[in-house]
């Protein structure tokens, strides 16, 4: 009488394994992109509402270079620091890839919008005006 496996027998645990573990796989690597796009965008609210919060801490100056520059530009752009050294975002938040966003050249775009301004993350600068170009 043999004792021991067979090598059919030995292949099927390794392919069984093999779906198991790639099944695992997958789920993860789902997950963790879910969980990184929800992050990315969190981030990008709270650097809205900062700018929006910046916006009124400076009395409404950047809104004034937005107006003041809508035939040349209609829009600028605030760099994240700005917000992170005015006590209005984390130094420690992070992008959805784990890279940091301060110190990091993130932007948030300012626009006129008919009688609204809006406002958008930037992961990069858009090479418009800096909003703060024209404060005193």
């Amino acid at each position: 009488m043999k004792k021991g496996f067979t090598l059919v027998e030995l292949l099927a645990v390794i392919a069984i394994l093999a779906v198991i573990l790639g099944l695992v796989a997958i789920g993860a690597t789902s997950y963790y992109n879910e969980r990184k796009i929800k992050n990315d965008n969190e981030i990008k609210e709270l650097a809205k509402t900062s700018a929006q919060a910046y916006e009124e801490k400076t009395s409404k100056k950047i809104s004034q270079i937005v107006d003041r520059n809508l035939s040349n530009y209609g829009e600028c752009q605030l760099n994240y620091d700005v917000l992170v050294d005015n006590n209005l975002m984390d130094r420690e938040n992070t992008d959805a890839n784990g890279d940091p966003i301060y110190n990091n050249n993130k932007y948030i775009k300012i626009q006129l919008n008919g009688y609204d301004y809006e406002y958008t993350y930037l992961e990069e600068s858009a090479g418009l005006t800096d909003c703060l170009s024209g404060l005193q």
